[in-house]
């Protein structure tokens, strides 16, 4: 068949007729053939055609893929560039029970790519093939397989870590009594295992399921069930003798040795006793156990070391009931520390001798905080100690004390290094016009967010005091007074309104907003003083100019 080099097709020479002349058989018998067997020959490309005689061959001369190849054997399939997909059961499929969908990449007939999908878990399963046909498959392997544990079982080669603010690791039974297990090896033989639980029978009434520690020996052979949990009794089970500073508690409950000695009561209503060990009747019962508690003889003491041993106790150290309900002593000799519960707070108190003294700190049931005297004041956190007690108080304006004097009220800070963008002020001679100077007596005022406070408290506090106990002698019992935040009074003052001077002045002329729910405002001094003061400057301007246009002579 005439084709040039490049495919294209020619027709043979002496073709072409000459018009009104005989056409030569054997010359038109040659083209029809010709005609012919290109037309039934694979077509090439630059033709039109694929240059290929299957679907196989046209798409390898495309650069096409096959696009949802159906694969019933994995390990025969003649693969292509494309995609592809598998029903479960597909012989060489990376398991037997899922469906399948993927892609092929090859690089000529040799070197074969596959990646085939899981379409339930959505792992990426990968093999390869290299040295074309006759050559074996790689082994599947999951995408990332050395990041994630397979659902159907693995094995960790790292720590496990749930992160989260409440985690749980679950065993689920699905059914049965096969029992839950964690177990601890050592190079692949058991040295520990944890059912949780085990095997026993699920009969009703809560029996079985109970929880088993169980100890293995070198071998991996079982050697006891060092922990048994009945799980519907919750009684506790020891293999062995249960130990306490290395001396065994038999089954009878008494033992005896140089550093411990414990005793069981011979019937669950009987008394257990602490004793100092010796026979006879120089036997001491230091403490004595009993269905109503605990007795002891003497107090319970603290003992921070040698210098320490207390040699006056004042009282029980440990206090567990009384007026005041339990509580906890420190002696040293005849100085004491004493901390107890009170009406549902914490009390703190600090004495000598038989003196009892004054809360020195107090928590209440509803967490305020009480000094009996106050703090100690220092210069920062690292200078020394001041010798005055410190204190705050409340009247309106925030009073500082010392002892018993009041230093005055908390005042504003005016420091250079404080401030910046300082410029002087602007004209205020129409401002200051603006000013409403009043005169008024103080009105009873406190928010309503602290009357419904003082309300709950009131209530809560009466409930305390209802269930409270009398007081100890020489002390009264709390009350509960709450009074306006703003008492009423007939002496005349004079100011100004806060959120007139913000209106007519600037926003921090004074705290707050007008008829804050939570808020009392107070005004800024310091804004009206400046204001008044650039005014003033105004003013002796003005009269200095006055003065000066007065002393000229008239001509």
């Amino acid at each position: 068949m005439p084709r040039d080099g490049s495919g294209i097709y020619t027709t043979p020479p002496g073709t072409t007729a000459v018009p009104d002349t005989t056409i030569e058989s054997a010359k038109y018998n040659a083209n029809v053939a010709d005609v012919a067997a290109d037309l039934n020959a694979a077509r090439p490309i630059v033709a039109g055609g694929t240059s290929g005689t299957s679907a196989t061959a046209a798409r390898a001369n495309l650069k096409a893929e096959v696009a949802g190849a159906q694969v019933a054997n994995y390990d025969t399939h003649a693969f292509e560039n494309g995609s592809f997909w598998s029903s479960p059961g597909a012989t060489g499929a990376p398991n037997a029970v899922q469906f399948f969908i993927g892609t092929c990449t090859m690089i000529d007939s040799g070197a074969l790519s596959l990646h085939a999908q899981d379409m339930a878990t959505f792992i990426v399963y990968n093999r390869i093939k290299v040295g074309g046909a006759g050559q074996p498959w790689s082994a599947w392997v999951p995408t990332g397989a050395s990041s994630f544990v397979e659902l159907a079982g693995d094995t960790m080669s790292g720590n496990l870590a749930i992160s989260k603010t409440t985690p749980q690791f679950s065993l689920h039974r699905t059914a049965g009594d096969g029992g839950a297990y964690l177990t601890a090896t050592v190079a692949g033989v058991a040295r520990w295992t944890m059912q949780m639980g085990d095997g026993a029978a699920e009969a009703g009434a809560n029996a079985g399921s109970n929880f088993v520690i169980t100890s293995y020996s070198d071998a991996g052979g079982g050697l006891a069930n060092a922990l048994q949990i009945n799980r519907a009794s919750g009684n506790v089970i020891f293999a062995n003798n249960f130990q306490i500073g290395g001396a065994d508690i038999p089954a009878s409950g008494i033992i005896a040795t140089s550093t411990v000695v414990a005793l069981r009561a011979p019937t669950p209503t009987g008394t257990v006793y602490i004793q100092n060990g010796n026979a006879g009747g120089s036997t001491i019962n230091y403490g004595i156990f009993n269905t109503t508690g605990l007795i002891v003889t003497g107090a319970v003491v603290a003992n921070f070391g040698a210098g320490f041993t207390p040699t006056n106790p004042i009282g029980a150290g440990l206090r567990t009931g009384g007026s005041y309900g339990g509580g906890l002593t420190l002696i040293d000799g005849a100085t004491y520390c004493s901390m107890w519960a009170q009406a549902g707070g914490l009390c703190l108190n600090v004495g000598s001798g038989s003196d009892v003294g004054t809360d020195a700190f107090n928590i209440d049931g509803s967490r305020k905080v009480t000094l009996s005297k106050g703090f100690w004041g220092r210069q920062g956190y690292g200078g020394a100690v001041g010798g005055g007690v410190n204190n705050f108080y409340w009247t309106g304006a925030l009073q500082a004390w010392i002892d018993l004097t009041n230093v005055g009220t908390i005042a504003f800070t005016s420091d250079y290094r404080t401030k910046k963008d300082v410029a002087d002020l602007p004209s205020t001679w129409e401002t200051v016009r603006g000013l409403r100077p009043i005169s008024y007596t103080q009105a009873e005022y406190t928010p309503q967010i602290e009357k419904e406070r003082m309300v709950k408290e009131a209530a809560a506090e009466a409930a305390r005091r209802a269930a409270e106990p009398e007081p100890r002698e020489g002390e009264s019992k709390p009350g509960v007074a709450p009074g306006p935040m703003f008492a009423a009074s007939d002496d005349p003052q004079w100011g100004f309104i806060a959120h007139e001077l913000q209106e007519t002045l600037i926003e921090s002329a004074a705290t707050g907003y007008k008829d804050a729910p939570d808020h009392v405002q107070s005004p800024n001094p310091w804004t009206v003083i400046a204001a008044l003061t650039k005014a003033l400057q105004e003013a002796m301007a003005r009269i200095e100019a006055l003065e000066a246009a007065a002393a000229v002579p008239v001509r």
